[in-house]
């Protein structure tokens, strides 16, 4: 658990040092002005997003009963979790088809603040409607590693965050001679996504896991029912701390510059929290998950404690 919480901590450390990096040349680019809160943004909307559909309830409730499932056998394991990816792939859609209509309704939600300065308005509409399809992405690649924690496979997943860093530095460098740089960063966050599915679909081949395309493979079933059930209460908990993050935006957009410099202090309060607590919470749910199966409540003690 140690050696794994390690791997997961050297990664993270690599992620969000080119996480400050990033944020820097961010900040070199666009400083804390207008453009730069517009940018903030179209970078936030997708990720707060990400945590309720990818990282915050669903990974929470899926790889618990992923985890179990593979102490049956592999292939109840994959016939559950191709089921939820499926379901989750229709939902996402469906969600980011009616964001990209409704964006200038959930702007004046989002950054009311905005919305008495029409070019910064409108710029802020068009970076969220490129940027909102990255939501697609980074969830297919959360819940293949979720899969992936579930063996064991913890390196993978924690290195995809520095392939998101490294495409938003040097495919905006790129493609900012053949446009404006806040749309050239915005395209940077899709070609990131990209790269990061890429990626975990070639790690998820590699420790022999398989997503399957079959018949009725969405229709409810005892399993999907109960994640759907369990998902509930899990929502509304991280569904709760991104509405906070929404209603503390929303009040920022009415000062010049501060959702930019609010972003760029998140950065750094952000580095020693990764580090330590999501490293070694990252690992412990899997394996607590397969010990509360056993229910062997000795070892379950023992390993939290």
């Amino acid at each position: 658990m140690l050696r794994s919480g390690f791997v997961v901590a050297l990664y993270t450390l690599l992620s969000r040092i080119l996480g400050m990096a990033r944020e820097i040349f961010v900040s070199n680019l666009f400083g804390s002005g207008p453009v730069a809160d517009s940018v903030n943004v179209a970078f936030k909307l997708p990720n707060l997003f990400r945590r309720i559909f990818a990282e915050g309830a669903l990974a929470s409730v899926f790889v618990p009963i992923f985890s179990s499932k593979l102490l049956e056998s592999q292939k109840s394991a994959e016939k559950f979790a191709s089921k939820v990816f499926w379901l989750l792939i229709i939902t996402l859609i469906c969600v980011i088809l009616v964001m990209q209509y409704f964006m200038p309704e959930l702007m004046i939600i989002m950054a009311p603040g905005f919305h008495g300065h029409p070019e910064k308005f409108d710029l802020t509409i068009l970076l969220c409607r490129i940027t909102m399809p990255y939501l697609l992405f980074i969830s297919i690649a959360s819940f293949i590693g979720g899969m992936l924690n579930s063996v064991g496979r913890f390196a993978s997943f924690a290195f995809v965050p520095v392939l998101l860093n490294l495409a938003v530095i040097f495919g905006t460098m790129g493609l900012s001679h053949y446009m404006l740089d806040a749309i050239a960063i915005s395209y940077s966050i899709i070609l990131g996504g990209v790269l990061q599915v890429a990626f975990m679909i070639i790690a998820g081949k590699y420790a022999n896991l398989h997503i399957r395309s079959t018949k009725g493979v969405v229709t409810p079933d005892k399993d999907i029912n109960k994640l759907l059930r369990m998902m509930v209460p899990a929502t509304i908990s991280s569904g709760s701390a991104q509405i906070s993050i929404f209603i503390s935006q929303s009040i920022a957009s009415f000062i010049p510059g501060a959702v930019s410099i609010l972003s760029y202090a998140e950065r750094i309060y952000q580095f020693p929290l990764s580090i330590i607590g999501t490293a070694f919470g990252t690992v412990l749910l899997p394996k607590l998950s397969k010990l509360y199966k056993t229910n062997d409540l000795a070892q379950i003690d023992k390993t939290q404690n």
